[in-house]
């Protein structure tokens, strides 16, 4: 069994406790994946992290959708939050609330019928997020036939509830939106959770 020290904890570990990654001479990459994964967890409590994981479930709601990808790249969108007041005021209230994921900021589309540009964008928190949705919905006026519905269950399949869409299952249960797609379509194996299209 191979050993490699790990860049970060400097812990020597058997190569299996490091993500792959063909272009490196070892085959794996430096750090060890626990490592990894609390350097990540910490950037994505970092404005520049939340930004970033705002354009991911844009694009990948976009084409759920069938709707065009945003009209701007990730750091155009990245300069758009930085200059508006809303989003550095609500992410200190996020950090404030011990990073309560009702408190972190979001951006929803204006008018649902359109897709991610500058002009059919806000700012927001997940819990006003959350709310508008809920709203649209008992209007009407979200695309509801544009989504699926998601039955959530405990690791034992008991069922728990029937959400509107990921989107509104990922608020609410805090597990990301692609995560709940991936159980949807039996990519990947619930433990806690489960979800499946209703």
């Amino acid at each position: 069994m191979k050993y490699k020290e790990c860049s970060l904890c400097k812990s020597l570990k058997p190569y299996s406790n490091f993500n792959k990654r063909s272009s490196r001479k070892s085959g794996i990459v430096s750090a060890c994946k626990t490592c990894t994964s609390k350097r990540d967890f910490g950037y994505t409590r970092t404005k520049e992290g939340v930004v970033l994981t705002i354009y991911k479930a844009q694009r990948s709601s976009s084409k759920r959708r069938g709707h065009k990808p945003p009209a701007y790249t990730l750091d155009e969108l990245r300069d758009w939050c930085y200059s508006k007041e809303d989003f550095h005021f609500i992410y200190d209230n996020w950090v404030h609330s011990n990073y309560n994921k009702w408190e972190k900021p979001s951006v929803d589309r204006i008018n649902e019928d359109l897709g991610y540009t500058f002009c059919n964008i806000s700012i927001m928190s997940w819990r006003e997020n959350d709310r508008n949705a809920k709203e649209k919905i008992k209007k009407g006026t979200l695309i509801t036939s544009l989504l699926k519905a998601v039955n959530y269950y405990d690791g034992k399949m008991n069922f728990i509830k029937t959400f509107p869409s990921q989107a509104i299952a990922s608020r609410e249960t805090g597990v990301n939106s692609s995560n709940i797609s991936k159980h949807c379509t039996d990519e990947i194996k619930g433990i806690k959770y489960n979800f499946r299209y209703a």
